[in-house]
């Protein structure tokens, strides 16, 4: 599992292109803060044909600031296929965010780029 920090989050959109998940590496964690209530749009897209994965949404439940079993999960997207996954919530409260994205391994013919 790959950990990235995306930092205090803005009115300014966030493109993270740059990131996989594999058969042997199948999840990825994108971590984020707000710094007042927001909403959170969240999507993962262009997936390619073949492969699949889904997207979940965690606060940090406990404040310890690592995401662990005790975050609550808040949301979560898992089309089926090749198909965008996306996660819109309005008012979100301050704190830290867990983003998960992981390859749903059943049919899925490789890397999910």
């Amino acid at each position: 599992m790959a950990d990235f920090f995306l930092g205090t989050l803005t009115n300014t959109p966030v493109n993270f292109d740059s990131f996989s998940v594999t058969p042997h590496d199948p999840k990825d964690v994108f971590e984020f803060r707000l710094n007042g209530t927001s909403n959170i749009h969240i999507a993962i897209t262009d997936i390619s044909a073949g492969d699949d994965a889904d997207l979940r949404i965690f606060r940090d439940s406990n404040n310890n600031g690592v995401f662990d079993s005790a975050d609550q999960q808040i949301a979560s997207s898992s089309r089926f296929g090749n198909s965008d996954d996306s996660i819109n919530l309005a008012d979100q409260v301050t704190g830290l965010y867990f983003a998960q994205v992981e390859r749903y391994g059943p049919g899925s013919s490789g890397s999910v780029s």
